[in-house]
């Protein structure tokens, strides 16, 4: 709970919004319909992509929002990106971190 509401923190996991947190719900308060998290991907510089290379972040990704670059960060297309924190999970770098969308 953060200022009285339910927050989601997804520093060790992801959300694949699956709507199973709303099913147990007591109160309804996750009853909404709404499959957007609010936050958007990010990449570090400390991404080896740009120096080798690595694609565990765009092969999780379950809207496709990431576009693969040769020897580059992968660009973000954040009106697919849902927040979902998927590729920050499975990129062991820890090099996506997520922020709120703007």
């Amino acid at each position: 709970m953060e200022n009285g509401y339910p927050t989601l923190d997804l520093e060790y996991s992801h959300c694949s919004l699956c709507g199973e947190c709303q099913s147990v719900c007591p109160t309804l308060a996750l009853s909404g319909t709404q499959k957007d998290i609010g936050l958007r991907a990010n990449i570090a510089e400390t991404c080896i992509n740009a120096y080798g290379y690595c694609d565990s972040c765009a092969q999780s990704c379950p809207t496709q929002a990431l576009t693969w670059l040769d020897d580059k960060h992968p660009q973000i297309n954040t009106d697919l990106c849902t927040g979902c924190g998927q590729c920050k999970s499975d990129c062991y770098l820890g090099a996506i971190y997520l922020q709120m969308k703007q």
